[in-house]
């Protein structure tokens, strides 16, 4: 064999090698991700029918809106909590993650559409962190063990039974352009920072609130590691007026983007003891959910850590990242380009480990957070522990660079075994704890059989009773089987589930009728059909009149009508 044939077999050998690395790893991934749904063959469906069915719900809410004509809610006011206006700022939109929802509707149906849109999200992450991880200069294998560790590592797999926490595909990108705003500064850079980051704002709210203030930390930090930002001030000297538009104009976006989120909850926030106790403390950094392979190694001094608490990713990773802190630390200036940026990034991840961090007990504890939650949108934020987006984001990325860099001393072959191996103690340590599910058909024929008597009726409320799951003893979220029954037959429902309710909404199956009539007096006038799950074909009218009823020659204002 010449020298060149053997030279091209050891390229095509090596390709081969790269390339499986990446699909175990994401095969590894996604199956410890969503296990149940596959092993079930997608019978069950992931998390549960409380926030997992209420992601859903708003997820084909927007469908609807996009296909259906007829469709009698709005994009902004779904209909539940009738008739209670703008009820989606309630919580999150999904609509920066929707599209792949809607093009998986085309195909497939409703159910196997939400199950297929998660894995789908799933994989985009992986692509998207390895996509970027490869413009920053990282090897194949580290990108593919980087992209493992930021799409299915353990702490993600946790937060997976919040759908609105998967879609993270915006982030690497919002971090590689928040570096070459730095690094090289542009309009273009610019530009695009400003709307990869409203992009993930827009697919989730806490994951889009958290990349801002990180991509806040990391550019002036990027900045100063880069000698002081003379080139960034020139810049912004020379095109102050087209950068003010850029800046003015995304500016715009985002204030009409969260419009609709103010005028509904004004007069809401959070306080701070509704946080402290998702404050991660030290230990909740190294502590994952029931079951993983390090489960009760860690010692909790103050009592297990809150359920969102569970941060941990595993030691391997944080070795190595510990690794490229000392050695970053320890380096003298001036540095190569790229590990600034691990230094940039690293610093950004350490700053808001710092700034999240609860010192003390869950209850008694001290954090700066107490200070950060008045940053605008801050005091939206209750579950502070998802911070954990961009400590993994900018750190993870960080340390990435940093091992490329190292590795690059080895010889391909030499540094492609050491990432395997690592790649293969990483992915062990991401498994033993998986979810549960919940029967897909079961649940959607008892939306469908509800459906079927609200069909028809102006507006509905559907008494919440206890649903078992078929074969087992967990409830059914009820409010949300009513918001989807109404859903599927197309009519508003009183019923409601969602980051909160509405001002002075009051329904309790103690005095129903009288608490119905008081919350929809002034805002309804008409029939509502009131459904018991538990008496099926018995739905009962209750007539809401209005002060125009006995009011010769007047008719009541389109509002009050529905």
């Amino acid at each position: 064999m010449s020298n060149r044939a053997a030279g091209s077999y050891r390229n095509g050998m090596r390709t081969q090698a790269v390339v499986s690395l990446y699909a175990a790893l994401l095969v590894a991934g996604a199956y410890q991700m969503f296990r149940p749904m596959i092993d079930s063959g997608f019978a069950l469906s992931q998390v549960e029918t409380g926030d997992g069915a209420l992601n859903h719900y708003i997820l084909e809410h927007s469908w609807q809106v996009l296909s259906n004509r007829s469709y009698r809610g709005t994009l902004l006011t779904p209909p539940f909590f009738h008739p209670q206006p703008l009820v989606l700022g309630y919580s999150e939109n999904l609509l920066g993650a929707a599209p792949v929802y809607w093009a998986l509707r085309v195909a497939v149906p409703v159910g196997e559409a939400y199950q297929w849109w998660q894995v789908v999200c799933g994989v985009l992450n992986f692509a998207a962190m390895a996509v970027a991880a490869r413009w920053l200069g990282c090897s194949h294998p580290v990108a593919a063990l980087g992209s493992f560790v930021w799409a299915f590592a353990l702490v993600h797999v946790h937060q997976a039974h919040h759908q609105q926490m998967i879609p993270r595909f915006f982030m690497p990108f919002a971090a590689y352009h928040a570096w070459q705003l730095a690094a090289a500064p542009s309009l273009r850079s610019l530009n695009r920072v400003l709307g990869v980051t409203f992009l993930q704002v827009a697919a989730c709210f806490y994951t889009g609130w958290f990349l801002v203030v990180g991509v806040a930390t990391f550019v002036p930090l990027a900045l100063y590691f880069l000698g002081g930002g003379g080139e960034f001030r020139r810049f912004m000297n020379a095109n102050r007026r087209r950068a003010t538009r850029v800046v003015g104009g995304w500016g715009a976006v985002y204030v009409a983007f969260f419009v609709p989120y103010l005028l509904a909850n004004r007069g809401m926030a959070r306080e701070y003891y509704e946080c402290a106790q998702m404050i991660p403390r030290l230990e909740a950094w190294f502590t994952g959910p029931p079951g993983g392979v390090w489960t009760g190694v860690v010692p909790h001094p103050y009592g297990a850590v809150h359920f969102e608490c569970y941060l941990s990713i595993g030691f391997g990773v944080l070795a190595v990242a510990l690794a490229a802190a000392v050695h970053l630390w320890r380096m003298p200036r001036p540095r190569p380009p790229l590990l600034v940026f691990a230094t940039a990034g690293m610093v950004t991840a350490f700053v808001w480990f710092v700034l999240t961090l609860n010192i003390g007990s869950p209850t008694e504890g001290w954090s700066a957070w107490w200070l950060l939650r008045f940053i605008p949108g801050g005091q939206a934020i209750r579950v502070v522990s998802r911070v954990f987006v961009i400590v993994y984001l900018f750190g993870g990325l960080g340390v990435m660079v940093w091992l490329s860099h190292v590795l690059g001393r080895l010889s391909a072959d030499r540094a492609f075994a050491l990432v395997a191996a690592l790649s293969a103690f990483v992915a062990w340590e991401q498994t033993g704890f998986h979810h549960v599910g919940f029967d897909r058909d079961a649940y959607y024929a008892e939306v469908d059989r509800l459906a079927a008597e609200l069909r028809g009726a102006e507006v509905g409320y559907v008494i919440p009773r206890a649903r078992p799951y078929p074969d087992k003893d967990t409830e059914i979220y009820a409010d949300v089987l009513a918001m989807w029954a109404g859903l599927r037959a197309n009519v508003p429902v009183v019923n409601g589930y969602s980051g909160r309710y509405p001002p002075k909404f009051d329904v309790s199956s103690a005095d129903l009728d009288s608490t119905l009539q008081k919350w929809l007096d002034g805002k309804f006038w008409g029939t509502l059909t009131i459904i018991d799950p538990d008496r099926p074909g018995q739905a009962r009218k209750l007539e809401m009149d209005s002060p125009w009823t006995h009011r010769p020659g007047q008719t009541p204002p389109p509002i009050l009508r529905k």
